[in-house]
């Protein structure tokens, strides 16, 4: 078809010059029905733009969108007539006029916000923590309008610290923020790096490159490291040095992420004062409440699988209401270990009744978790309980 083919040429030469992609006879959403001469146009710019409407000139219908769709965002038609910040590339080009009077070019914006959020839901606790991300949203467009009508932006640093005990939802934290920068567009991927003293400094002297290659591969992404405190010691100035550099280059497009217990963290923030001024929001997470540590519970075993009963819940926030006063007794971790612990001791009475079932008895006692639990000499408190229970 010549047309056809000076189309194809076009959006070619309109591809290589501005990274615009096309995908044919793909429908753009699930249930709709296949088109045979249908094209989706990823890249609103001007490339995208021309690149839809040489194609729609070929016959075919024509969707675009700014971004590659993936599973669980949400695909929304923007009306032509009303643009909106949701295509903010689509706004500033001449060609929408064109696109806007062209029946056979639809425009959507794609966004997997909704779908960070509803994990977000999904998590117990961590309210204020919470609202902030979700404020992310707004603040990221509040930008992006000044910046498309000149005026100046503010450079906020992303930079984040977070304290608090282990298994109170730090990492969990660090992967919905990671979800939800990359969702609303402020980061390139949601790539969440996970690292740790070993990680990042050498006992052979080459503290820079270990820091360095662990950061080259979270450039774009999130950078957490875990137990930030121990990086004092030999080797931890010089990967402070390296880690300060590039939280500075790279301040607009990755976000460095620094955890650990609260008193140790005051101590990593005394070991460089450049650390401190490069930190934009400090977060703590409080350990979980008995009532808040049986809804995980709960809403694990759901996911499992299993059906557990009002009495095995009560028991359940008994067993949470003693241990929940140990110091680093696990929080969230530890919900894991009674999980553990139950599914086991269920398995060891009958299977006449449902095995998805669990009923009081099926909750391990204090004794029994106490014993199996890695830590078992720090959760016994002879005050509270005899050595028989």
């Amino acid at each position: 078809h010549k047309d056809m083919a000076e189309a194809t040429e076009k959006a070619t030469i309109l591809m290589r010059a501005a990274v615009a992609k096309v995908h044919l006879n793909a429908p753009l959403q699930a249930g709709e029905s296949m088109v045979t001469k249908r094209a989706l146009v990823i890249g609103g710019g001007i490339a995208g733009i021309q690149t839809a409407l040489d194609i729609a000139d070929a016959g075919f219908q024509v969707d675009i969108v700014e971004k590659e769709p993936t599973i669980g965002g949400k695909m929304t038609q923007i009306d032509k007539t009303f643009p909106t910040l949701d295509c903010a590339a689509c706004i500033l080009t001449p060609k929408m006029v064109d696109v806007a009077q062209n029946e056979k070019i639809r425009i959507f914006s794609f966004s997997e916000v909704d779908a960070v959020k509803a994990e977000m839901d999904k998590i117990v606790g961590l309210k204020e923590i919470k609202d902030y991300i979700l404020s992310l949203e707004k603040n990221y467009k509040v930008q992006e309008m000044r910046k498309a009508q000149g005026l100046p932006v503010s450079g906020v640093s992303m930079h984040m610290i977070f304290t608090g005990n282990p298994g109170t939802g730090k990492t969990t934290v660090a992967r919905l923020i990671a979800d939800d920068l990359y969702a609303i567009g402020m980061l390139k991927s949601n790539r969440l790096v996970v690292a740790e003293r070993k990680d990042l400094v050498s006992p052979y002297g080459n503290t820079a490159q270990k820091t360095a290659d662990v950061i080259r591969r979270a450039i774009g992404g999130v950078l957490f490291i875990d137990e930030a405190y121990s990086l004092a010691g030999p080797g931890g100035n010089e990967c402070i040095e390296v880690l300060l550099t590039a939280m500075e280059e790279h301040k607009g497009d990755t976000v460095f992420v620094f955890a650990g217990y609260v008193e140790q963290m005051q101590d990593f923030l005394a070991m460089n004062p450049g650390i401190q001024s490069r930190i934009g929001f400090t977060f703590h997470f409080d350990d979980y409440s008995p009532q808040e540590l049986t809804q995980i519970y709960a809403e694990k075993m759901q996911k499992s699988g299993f059906l557990v009963s009002p009495g095995a819940l009560q028991k359940v926030r008994s067993v949470m209401e003693y241990f929940q006063d140990m110091k680093n007794f696990g929080n969230g971790r530890f919900v894991d270990h009674v999980i553990h612990q139950t599914i086991a001791q269920r398995a060891g009475r009958d299977f006449s009744a449902n095995y998805r079932n669990i009923q009081a008895r099926d909750i391990p006692s204090l004794k029994t978790l106490i014993e199996t639990a890695p830590n078992s000499m720090q959760l016994y408190d002879p005050n509270r309980i005899s050595p028989q229970e």
